[in-house]
């Protein structure tokens, strides 16, 4: 009886030990590469906010609460002071947060497509940034700019936003820039449909084009392209 109480301490010790050692490795590799952190952008208040947390490697486990922190962008304060965007009153919710880039422990931050706007919100020369400067020198056009960026931003389009801002670098005249916006956007908004169903993406194809038509409710060529779309959605 002896012997077999031996063992058995033996046995429990050495599980002790062993869940120690485990528990331990796993507490250092989660130190070393568990920290996730990141930034989000909600397009509805155009503000922007930080956030960290740690996970179980490989796992991705989260074992810590979600710490967020406001992150301070010189043009968003600016535009929502001219009240170049709309802001409601309310706090942003959950699912408007849209992400702008995610870095898990040692790895090279991973944009997002929000990291496309923001990359020019923070463009800035020796006179301060870019975007700021320009719609304070051109505050009519920064009326036709911001919230067709903004309507963009809402709907996740933010691909769309580059070409946007280079007709805006362009056309400081705000019945021009209008003009071109619309322009562009008709063309945009068909060919990015047109993709999507060529890549069998029928539902985001659809999306689309229901923001298209509800900005521009008599264009034919879109019309016609969301009657296609219906048409081989069907079973």
């Amino acid at each position: 009886m002896a012997r077999i109480r031996s063992r058995r301490r033996r046995a429990i010790l050495v599980g002790l030990l062993s869940a120690l050692l485990l528990g331990g490795l796993v507490s250092l590799v989660t130190l070393l590469v568990g920290k996730v952190q990141g930034t989000e952008f909600a397009p509805t208040h155009f503000t922007a906010r930080t956030f960290s947390f740690w996970e179980l490697p490989i796992l991705h486990l989260q074992v810590s609460p979600i710490r967020r922190n406001a992150e301070t962008i010189s043009v968003t304060n600016y535009l929502r002071s001219q009240n170049l965007v709309s802001v409601p009153k309310q706090a942003p919710g959950a699912g408007q947060w849209h992400l702008v880039e995610l870095r898990r422990g040692i790895n090279s931050p991973a944009p997002a497509d929000a990291e496309i706007l923001i990359s020019y919100l923070k463009l800035e020369d020796p006179d301060g940034p870019i975007w700021e400067q320009w719609s304070s020198d051109n505050p009519a056009a920064a009326r036709v700019l911001w919230p067709v960026v903004q309507r963009l931003s809402e709907r996740e389009l933010y691909i769309l936003l580059p070409e946007l801002f280079e007709l805006a670098s362009h056309h400081t005249n705000p019945t021009q820039l209008a003009s071109e916006i619309d322009r562009y956007l008709r063309d945009a908004y068909a060919e990015l449909a047109i993709d999507l169903r060529a890549a069998d993406h029928r539902e985001l194809a659809a999306a689309v084009l229901a923001d298209a038509a509800q900005d521009f409710p008599d264009d034919p060529r879109i019309d016609e392209l969301r009657k296609s779309v219906a048409e081989t959605s069907r079973p």
